[in-house]
């Protein structure tokens, strides 16, 4: 298997990352053997493990690297090299779980980023706030639909 190179990820050959070519999925019936024999958990001592799960979760750099696209966040979960096979259960969750959360969650940060972005933008967003705040439908709007919503997706996400 090879999977594509997603902004920045290096290219790996049947494994992930994290595994740096020495970790070998269980095999299904049937299927063939991907690359290499020992399990990254019997190198749990070495500092070589360490260094790449360090990298893993290491957040990009805010300020000098541009986000990933929607479009190439959706091929890294359906392609990318963050699980050793295309299909399987892992896989599955893994893009079950981009399209009920990460995508939803990104679109949502997204716009807030853009609104944030201009002082202008900003004040129009605060000033269509305060005309549905302090109008009676509008109060009503706030308190019964989107202070609702607001809740429930923040107790989803956090």
């Amino acid at each position: 298997m090879h999977y594509p190179d997603v902004r920045g990820q290096q290219q790996v050959t049947g494994n992930s990352p994290v595994s740096s070519g020495d970790f070998d999925a269980p095999l299904l019936e049937g299927q063939q053997q991907v690359i290499g024999s020992k399990s990254p958990l019997s190198r749990l001592g070495t500092g070589e493990f360490w260094a790449v799960l360090g990298r893993y979760f290491t957040p990009p750099q805010v300020l000098t690297d541009r986000p990933a696209s929607i479009p190439e966040l959706s091929v890294y979960a359906r392609k990318g090299a963050w699980t050793a096979r295309l299909d399987g259960g892992i896989r599955a969750t893994g893009v079950w779980f981009w399209y009920l959360v990460g995508l939803p969650a990104t679109v949502a940060c997204r716009a807030v980023e853009w609104i944030f972005q201009r002082p202008g933008r900003l004040a129009v967003l605060a000033a269509l706030w305060a005309l549905l705040k302090f109008t009676s439908p509008g109060g009503w709007i706030i308190d019964n639909l989107l202070s609702p919503i607001a809740h429930a997706v923040a107790w989803a996400l956090l």
